[in-house]
């Protein structure tokens, strides 16, 4: 009874692992077909690491008998073994899709043929998935007033995500998008940076990451100007408030009266102030 019960319990143990390894390194495909690319790697890797591979790609074939018509013990027992870790592959997939996908491949006999289906369906989905992504980064605009330094940042982490997901932008892409984004008098000072580093020389031509570092700076130095330019404005409203003030009471007291009012007979007013 245990010679039988060891094989079933070796392969359980190896399902479960091969669940893990899934859960924990292959993310969920996205029904648009927005992270097909991350998913398509992230599995691949998942399923060599569970030496199960083969059976999407084809490469791991059933094995076959020498006479189908009366295949021996040995060879049902292997074709068996082999239908087994298919539907094991097959079940490790569909945990990674959506329903409504799932329920399109169920019905296909094996692994290689759900890989087949999958690829030919959201390779298309990708494209049109990537080309919204790419238009979505190139409208990104830092807003007004806003954090140069934040919007800079996130415009890295975008770039990122989509040469996960198989939409990569170029320098000459993330350049423009990041001169457009800026306001104007950074775009223009990072204009004139990447123009003098043309001129210098190629040796000594601008990244992309030594651009932004400069563009940061800028940015710091440009908010600090403002905050002391609108302290010295406060201080200048102040002033001419205070002078004004001292003005109109002097005014007041060298426009009193000299003497007696003619109305009441006290000193210092008019008679029309009386």
């Amino acid at each position: 009874m245990s010679q039988v019960m060891g094989p079933a319990l070796s392969n359980n143990a190896a399902s479960n692992a091969s669940s893990e390894i899934i859960h924990s390194l292959v993310p969920r495909l996205e029904l648009n077909g927005s992270n097909w690319a991350a998913f398509k790697m992230r599995f691949r890797v998942a399923m060599d690491a569970a030496d199960r591979w083969g059976h999407f790609t084809g490469s791991e074939t059933r094995p076959v008998p020498k006479d189908p018509k009366k295949p021996t013990d040995d060879e049902l027992t292997t074709g068996k073994a082999w239908d087994r870790e298919d539907k094991i592959g097959q079940n490790l997939l569909l945990q990674c899709l959506p329903d409504i996908t799932a329920m399109s491949i169920i019905d296909l006999s094996t692994a290689q043929e759900c890989w087949a289906r999958l690829v030919k369906e959201f390779t298309a989905k990708s494209v049109y998935a990537q080309n919204d992504l790419q238009q979505v980064f190139f409208d990104m605009r830092c807003p007004k007033n806003g954090d140069v330094r934040a919007f800079l940042q996130s415009l890295i982490l975008k770039r990122q995500e989509l040469a996960a997901a198989g939409a990569p932008v170029s320098d000459a892409e993330y350049q423009r998008t990041l001169l457009r984004g800026i306001p104007n008098d950074l775009a223009r000072f990072a204009s004139q940076l990447l123009v003098s580093s043309k001129v210098s020389g190629s040796s000594s031509t601008l990244d992309i990451d030594t651009l932004t570092m400069h563009i940061c700076e800028e940015a710091d130095r440009n908010r600090n100007r403002n905050g002391h330019g609108q302290q010295n404005h406060r201080s200048n409203r102040k002033e001419p408030d205070e002078a004004l003030a001292v003005t109109t009471s002097g005014a007041g007291k060298s426009r009193r009266r000299k003497g007696n009012c003619h109305h009441c007979g006290k000193a210092g007013h008019w008679a029309r102030e009386c």
